[in-house]
């Protein structure tokens, strides 16, 4: 039969722990063992109180003898229910106290992570907690009206990104509430986010980009993505010259990213699925087997150029061979990033490098271009890329418009 849950506002069993002090920190006795005569020793007596539903927390306390750690341990607990029930659990408590509260008792939680609670805590304290036009407000004035109208103001000056956030630090404070009987529902919940247009010009670019591109002096012609055209050579080679050092591009972890598109110009989800058992990078030319999915074709083995295989056995070193080459940053090498926020990522930058033009595609159409150019067949550059029909890699992979001077040579 399953042990009985805490209640909320009492703790379970009492531990109490001999201890003794010992080469300048204290130590636990363990079985017969006793203190020797002279040594510093005392008894601690530890539980766990069940502050809600959801939230734990270890207290304990000192004293000379078992029983008066048991007695001041029993003690404190009912200082902090009595304490509870007078400033918790009431329909006329200040959401800011109700927010500090639940705050303390995240912090407390072993389900999130060290950035979430940084994330929350930070979210509460600013968003709430300071924020006089709502953290005086009583629990039961906080209604579906007064919701929106916080959500909205977290929008227009931070962003939706924050507002979601900020969404869900209030409904885990209103749901504490709704747990102690305070409130009959979590009005909080259900409230939708508002969507915050950003401020564009008439050509879709934001204030904040063309400010960057303007300051590194790009043309504002080449401010629209261009989805027809290819680097050359030398401007593929700057791009994975800058990412090496530029901090975002590290801090993000795209940097050898962008170098493996550059030198494979394979499509941005087949580089993300590879897995460093297709790898093998023994040889002076290493090489990469590229599950694809879209063609029979699509499956192929590839040739590393000597440099990327440089970056790779760099990238192994550092991180190790297990699971994904291109893992996820935050959750590890095991877990497969997403695609569209690499996506992103990889924009901005493009941007920061100077070729707002340019997507993660572009370095695609960079190596078809670069091996015709280099002599090899539109075959071999079909092969490369992964396609099925030549013709696709003719006309939709080859870059256009740059000129060639064998023409001007027949000419």
């Amino acid at each position: 039969m399953a042990r009985a849950a805490t209640p909320v506002g009492e703790i379970g069993k009492i531990t109490a722990t001999h201890q003794v002090h010992r080469d300048g920190a204290w130590r636990n006795l363990t079985g017969d063992e006793r203190p020797s005569k002279g040594e510093k020793h005392r008894w601690r007596a530890r539980a766990r109180y069940r502050e809600s539903i959801n939230a734990y927390r270890a207290m304990e306390r000192y004293a000379d003898t078992k029983a008066k750690a048991e007695r001041q341990l029993r003690d404190a607990v009912r200082d902090q229910s009595e304490h509870a029930a007078r400033t918790q659990g009431r329909a006329d408590q200040p959401l800011g106290d109700a927010a500090a509260a639940w705050r303390s008792q995240m912090e407390q939680r072993k389900d999130l992570s060290d950035k979430s609670k940084r994330v929350y805590r930070d979210a509460c304290t600013r968003f709430i907690e300071s924020n006089s036009e709502v953290n005086r407000l009583a629990l039961v004035e906080v209604d579906l009206v007064e919701v929106t109208r916080f959500l909205m103001h977290v929008a227009e000056r931070h962003g939706s990104g924050s507002a979601k956030t900020a969404r869900s630090v209030l409904s885990g404070v209103l749901e504490e509430a709704v747990q102690a009987g305070a409130l009959p529902m979590n009005v909080a919940r259900g409230a939708r986010i508002p969507k915050m247009k950003r401020d564009v010009d008439a050509d879709g670019v934001s204030e904040d980009r063309a400010m960057l591109l303007e300051s590194l002096g790009v043309p504002r012609r080449e401010w629209t993505r261009d989805t027809d055209r290819a680097m050359t050579r030398e401007q593929r080679d700057q791009v994975c010259a800058f990412v090496t050092y530029d901090e975002m591009a590290r801090t993000r972890d795209v940097a050898d990213l962008v170098q493996f598109l550059a030198g494979t110009g394979v499509r941005i989800n087949e580089a993300l699925a590879l897995r460093w058992q297709d790898v093998d990078l023994t040889a002076d030319s290493g090489t990469a087997f590229i599950r694809g999915t879209k063609t029979e074709r699509s499956q192929r083995l590839l040739h590393l150029p000597t440099w990327l295989v440089d970056v790779l056995r760099q990238r192994q070193a550092e991180r190790g061979s297990r699971g994904y080459v291109f893992g996820s940053p935050h959750k590890g090498d095991l877990h497969r990033r997403d695609g569209s926020a690499v996506d992103k990522a990889l924009r901005s930058i493009l941007d920061r490098a100077g070729y707002p033009w340019a997507t993660a595609h572009t370095f695609r159409r960079t190596v078809a271009t670069l091996l015709v150019d280099a002599g090899l067949s539109v075959a071999d550059a079909a092969d490369q890329l992964g396609h099925e029909d030549t013709s696709m890699t003719m006309r939709e992979y080859l870059g256009r418009g740059r000129g060639r001077r064998d023409v001007a040579d027949a000419l």
